[in-house]
């Protein structure tokens, strides 16, 4: 019989914990300012506290990670589930695509005319 480690148990619900506040701060705040980076923190949070399972799962099963999705072998049978640490790094990427569109714009622009990249 498998056993689950107090490590794992407690990660778990550190990740749900994440998951409920997340949920409680989009419904009735406007994700902007200092709001932003607390629910930036969570996301780190959820997807560290994932990968920390995955490697003590890691210890008694076979895990394969794949795009959202990580498969968890063991003793012949496979369960697959979505992979809450990529898909924390997707929204925190679409949480700031406003910032990371114009960093972009001023880098490319820079580049476009010539200039060093970096250079005012």
């Amino acid at each position: 019989m498998l056993s689950i480690s107090w490590q794992e148990i407690l990660l778990g619900r550190l990740i749900a914990l994440s998951i409920a506040a997340l949920l409680v701060i989009i419904a009735f705040f406007n994700v902007k300012g200092l709001v932003k980076v607390f629910v930036s923190c969570l996301f780190l949070l959820i997807a560290m506290a994932h990968y920390a399972i995955l490697v003590f799962t890691a210890s008694y099963a076979d895990i394969l990670v794949l795009p959202l999705i990580v498969v968890e072998s063991s003793r012949g049978h496979s369960v697959f589930y979505i992979d809450y640490g990529q898909l924390s790094a997707l929204l925190l990427v679409l949480l700031w695509r406003s910032e990371v569109k114009s960093s972009l714009k001023t880098l490319l622009k820079r580049d476009v005319r010539g200039a060093r990249v970096g250079s005012n």
